[in-house]
């Protein structure tokens, strides 16, 4: 019983990680492009 929690457990966390990376992976995109796109309108000002 106890070993199912922990394996419950140790799944749950993963599948939170995996959460919070992707996360971060689509802010830092959105991130960048959001600069990308300032340089674009620096250059062309």
């Amino acid at each position: 019983l106890i070993q199912m929690d922990l394996k419950t457990m140790i799944k749950e966390t993963q599948s939170t990680i995996e959460q919070i990376q992707r996360w971060i992976k689509s802010t830092n995109i959105n991130r960048d492009s959001y600069s990308f796109v300032g340089v674009i309108e620096a250059l062309r000002g």
